[in-house]
């Protein structure tokens, strides 16, 4: 396979450099767990607010003292109080912090999550307004340092109410209540909640190749929120496990579990283009899920500018348990660079009356074939002689020439105006029209049918002149007679045994023109043929027949 074309297209579950591979999701999606979350009794002693922290630069967590409060933890690490609470999720309430638990700052790149140890077991980036709150919470710390100290009263005790932006307000604390000992306190049901989290089985390309996976199995498992629950990783057939056998995990919702396997077979393959004289090109070494022991892989020579690849570009090993004999490795040689002898070409493109329409030149490699097109002249009134095609071998310097000849322009030929009269023997105009013909050629004319309008033509139906100015073409017709070129349309009513149920009906048409025929109301009956009959009248006559049902027997 080509080293620029390797990747097989498989299902894959991508995940991120910086991700760690046992990766708990919270429901905020930060990857954030509170270790340790313990909550306090108030003590008997007076709760006064504290004026520092021991907070450091620098430091990813601390435990909350008697006597501190959020706003004053949020000015000494530089973190903004909703920051915090984003990266502390047990904190509900910004006025409600307990002495002992431990609130985490992050590294300042990510929010990380640790076991009861204190070990990290999982990071995912901060969101980039978690971290501009961070640049806002360092540039106003001075702001808030003396906001804090001009709003306090003279009991020292204060709850200030950030707002996220340096401002708020400012409320004396209330003291935490003690419980009364000799108070029954009523039986609370304990809210379990259960959910769900994903456990992957992934075949990875190698130890050092994770990038991408083949999924080989995933399951769901729900268990009670909060509980430790320990995962173990399960055997598949050629595969290693190269992750932690078993995991124990804080049961959260959405979480995910990975568990990373690499074939048994798996090898990985160099690949190193090297000169004749031991200078290294280009080295890579590749891992994938198809280079397993007794595969061939085959790999095709880069390029660079200057080498040339010496001998074969495409070479196929078979992939060998050991990975030092896994290697390929392709030989250059620089380019021999010979000097092109070049000659110059001329194309002319000339009128036959000796007028350049167009000239150029060009440097070619001596020897090569050259190809030269003519060009359209037509817009300059040239066009041209000879083939539109040229080639030659560019041993010398040469002219290539294309002729052109003025365009032979023919004289506009001289229109005369022909009128067409259409008129009665007694002089009556029916129709008259004019049209443009060539002066002196033969120009025939043929009549026109006026029946419609009761004139028949009484003349010759085609006529042929040759024109010259005034020409005129007149058709004779003749009136029609009344009764001349009618004809009679029967139309018959009759049952369906052909019986005549009503007189005929009878009337003169035009021969030509189009009738209609309608039934009629006859009582007792129906007709069968409601929508009529049209048709064409013709000499000797049409008869029509519509046919009638009695009325009793129409559906």
């Amino acid at each position: 396979m080509n080293r620029f074309d390797h990747k097989k297209l498989m299902q894959q579950k991508k995940r991120h450099k910086n991700y760690a591979r046992i990766t708990v999701l919270t429901s905020l999606g930060l990857g954030v767990v509170l270790a340790n979350s313990t909550t306090v009794k108030a003590e008997d002693k007076e709760w006064a607010p504290n004026t520092s922290t021991t907070i450091k630069q620098g430091d990813k967590q601390y435990t909350i003292k008697w006597g501190d409060y959020l706003e004053l933890i949020s000015r000494d690490s530089g973190l903004t109080i909703g920051t915090l609470m984003k990266l502390n999720d047990s904190i509900i309430d910004a006025n409600l912090i307990y002495e002992g638990n431990i609130i985490f700052f992050g590294d300042g790149v990510n929010a990380v999550v640790k076991d009861s140890k204190g070990n990290i077991i999982a990071k995912t980036p901060l969101t980039p307004a978690d971290k501009e709150g961070i640049k806002k919470a360092d540039a106003q710390k001075v702001n808030r340092a003396t906001k804090i100290n001009s709003k306090k009263n003279k009991d020292s005790k204060i709850i200030v109410n950030d707002n996220g932006d340096g401002t708020g307000t400012v409320t004396k604390p209330v003291k935490p209540i003690k419980p009364d000992p000799n108070k029954p306190k009523p039986p609370v049901k304990p809210d379990v909640k259960e959910v769900s989290m994903k456990i992957y089985y992934l075949q990875v390309a190698s130890k050092d190749n994770l990038e991408e996976a083949v999924v080989l199995k995933e399951e769901t498992v729900k268990a009670k929120k909060g509980e430790k629950i320990t995962i173990k990783a399960k055997e598949f057939d050629n595969m290693n496990l190269i992750s932690e056998s078993s995991v124990t995990v804080t049961a959260e919702n959405n979480a995910e579990i990975i568990f990373d396997y690499v074939h048994k077979d798996a090898r990985e393959v160099t690949v190193r283009d090297i000169t004749e004289d031991g200078k290294v090109l280009g080295e890579f070494t590749e891992t994938d899920f198809d280079i397993l022991v007794g595969e061939k892989i085959s790999y095709t020579a880069g390029e660079y500018e200057g080498y040339e690849v010496v001998g074969t570009k495409e070479k196929t090993i078979t992939v060998d348990t050991d990975n030092a004999k896994n290697i390929i490795e392709f030989t250059y040689r620089k380019k021999i660079v010979v000097p092109v002898e070049k000659v110059n070409i001329s194309v002319e493109h000339i009128g036959t009356d000796g007028v350049v329409l167009n000239q150029e030149s060009k440097s070619v490699e001596k020897g090569s074939t050259v190809t030269e097109k003519s060009l359209d002249f037509s817009d300059r009134g040239y066009e041209l002689v000879g083939e539109s095609n040229q080639t030659i071998k560019a041993d010398k310097n040469t002219t290539i020439t294309f002729k052109y000849k003025k365009i032979e322009t023919k004289p506009v030929a001289e229109t005369v105006n022909v009128w067409i009269k259409y008129v009665v023997n007694d002089g009556f105009l029916i129709e008259d029209e004019n049209k443009m013909v060539e002066k002196g050629k033969p120009f025939k004319v043929e009549a026109k049918d006026f029946t419609e309008k009761g004139y028949i033509l009484d003349d010759e139906a085609t006529k042929e002149v040759t024109t010259e100015v005034g020409t005129t073409v007149t058709f004779k017709y003749k009136r029609i007679d009344p009764l001349e070129g009618m004809a009679v349309l029967t139309t018959k009513y009759v049952d369906e045994a052909g019986n005549e149920i009503h007189e005929s009906k009878k009337e003169d048409v035009k021969i030509g023109y189009t009738y209609v025929t309608y039934p009629i109301d006859i009582v007792g009956y129906k007709e069968i043929d409601y929508k009529g009959r049209i048709g064409k009248m013709v000499a000797g006559g049409m008869t029509e027949t519509i046919v009638y049902k009695k009325i009793g027997d129409v559906n």
